[in-house]
């Protein structure tokens, strides 16, 4: 698996470099929202909670497409807490939710102000961290699962500036064998090398 992905990032870089001419990066910060069954607490509720999501591309812009088709990596992660909604219940679930993978992007106008479009699609996965003791000791240990990430996004540029809207698509993963995604609204910025 690991040979097949290498062989696909390589070949990406390839493809690009003999059709792209300019280089971006960007970064995104803002709230995120889960979604799926993997966020109900014992008795079967939906868990009240919050996340903290993150993004950063490295992105390459077709010159023949006056910059406004673009594709490159991503990596976008969260961090999502919740709670049991009863009052009377202690059930606490801390999830990350991350995914590694290509990402495409259309911007519909060649201006300051733009709306756009992107896809991301790659490798998600769903980790619960360790539960230790106050001695250090480890009570639950943490576990990861993976599966095919899907993550479409709209959003507007201001300038440099973004703001978004992103659903990553719940899917289903071993370790709650329940689906986990989330809803993201950031803040970023993209800062053009060429």
């Amino acid at each position: 698996m690991k040979k097949v992905i290498s062989l696909m990032v390589f070949g990406f870089f390839m493809f690009h470099l003999s059709f792209a001419q300019n280089i971006s990066i960007s970064g995104q910060l803002g709230y995120s929202k889960a979604t799926g069954d993997s966020f109900l607490d014992i008795n079967g509720d939906k868990m009240v909670g919050f996340g903290l999501a993150y993004d950063a591309d490295v992105m390459l812009h077709f010159d023949k497409f006056d910059n406004k088709l673009s594709t490159g990596l991503t990596y976008n992660s969260s961090l999502l807490f919740g709670s049991s909604s009863d009052p009377n219940t202690l059930d606490i679930g801390i999830f990350g939710l991350s995914l590694y993978g290509v990402k495409g992007e259309y911007k519909f106008l060649d201006k300051k102000f733009s709306p756009y479009a992107s896809l991301s699609l790659g490798l998600a996965q769903l980790q619960t961290p360790d539960v230790t003791s106050g001695d250090g000791s480890i009570l639950v240990e943490g576990e990861t699962a993976s599966n095919f990430g899907i993550k479409p996004e709209v959003g507007i540029y201001l300038g440099g500036f973004r703001i978004t809207v992103a659903y990553f698509a719940p899917m289903k993963y071993e370790i709650t064998d329940e689906t986990a995604g989330n809803i993201q609204f950031n803040l970023g910025f993209r800062h053009h090398f060429f």
